[in-house]
């Protein structure tokens, strides 16, 4: 699965029936769109646009102080935000930085991979707030990317000596 390009999880076949997925402005939802949930952060009102079917950010654009850096950008990018107005679930999750950081130690400890803290969000959201929605999804899906990780400041990690 390619994030914001390959639809191939929605065909019939497919064991993945809910994708919760994490927004940011290059690649949003928008390119997995249909059965899709944006995870964002506390403070990014991906809801209240959607709600409102209209770029409400304000002009320059915000960054917000999180530990997710790939959605640190408060606005969606101004060609994908019609597209997730159109087909995406218009219910979206928020979710802090603990819950990201929980989400990202799930994964580590699970599946002893690591991954950025906008992956830890969609892992968070679908463990933990996709349940209250659909309480019958058993076939969940969340795109994962470890493009922006730092291994020697992993939020969960204290450093107690250095290497060389």
């Amino acid at each position: 699965m390619c994030p914001g390009g390959s639809r191939d999880w929605q065909d019939n076949n497919s064991v993945i029936k809910q994708l919760p997925r994490h927004c940011w402005p290059g690649n949003p939802c928008s390119g997995a769109v249909g059965g899709v949930y944006a995870v964002e952060p506390v403070g990014k009102d991906l809801q209240r646009c959607l709600e409102a079917k209209e770029r409400l950010w304000p002009s320059p654009p915000v960054f917000l102080n999180t530990v997710a850096d790939s959605i640190r950008l408060q606005e969606v990018g101004e060609l994908t935000f019609p597209i997730i107005c159109e087909y995406a679930n218009h219910r979206v999750f928020t979710v802090t930085d603990e819950q990201m950081v929980q989400g990202m130690k799930l994964i580590f400890e699970r599946m002893k991979q690591v991954v950025e803290a906008a992956s830890g969000a969609g892992v968070y959201a679908a463990v933990h707030l996709l349940k209250d929605i659909q309480p019958k999804a058993q076939k969940v899906g969340v795109i994962l990317c470890g493009g922006n990780v730092d291994l020697d400041v992993l939020p969960w990690l204290t450093r107690t000596t250095s290497y060389q």
